[in-house]
């Protein structure tokens, strides 16, 4: 299994941007943490592509997953931009499992990485979109 999923978009950056935290909220995801990296770079010198790192977790209506280790379930969204596109990527919580766990929780990350890809597709439907 890969260890990433990624879909390609040509929507505006800001655009996607915006579409990350309407559509985790709309799969019941919440957006725990954003970290805008072109600004934190840039604040120090550094001059890269626009690129945000996203942490969303379950929401209260996804409480099936509540019980897995926040390393599993905090699922890491990246969307950088270049000159072909948009990139909306995500770690896939079934990847993450394979290395750090086994056992009986493996029917939940299954259901945990199918949501998480049908919300980067939804993503990236959402903000104007392209397969990759």
């Amino acid at each position: 299994m890969d260890l990433a999923y990624a879909r390609s978009c040509r929507a505006p950056y800001e655009a996607v941007i915006g579409a990350v935290e309407r559509v985790a909220a709309s799969h019941g995801f919440d957006v725990l943490e954003r970290r805008d990296l072109q600004a934190m770079l840039a604040a120090k010198g550094f001059a890269i592509a626009p690129l945000t790192i996203f942490e969303v977790g379950p929401g209260r209506s996804l409480v099936e997953w509540r019980d897995l280790p926040d390393a599993i379930v905090r699922c890491r969204l990246a969307v950088s931009a270049s000159d072909d596109g948009v990139r909306i990527g995500a770690l896939r919580p079934a990847a993450l499992c394979d290395a750090l766990l086994r056992g009986p929780v493996q029917g939940l990350i299954e259901d945990l990485d199918a949501a998480v890809a049908a919300l980067v597709d939804d993503i990236a439907a959402n903000a104007g979109s392209s397969s990759t």
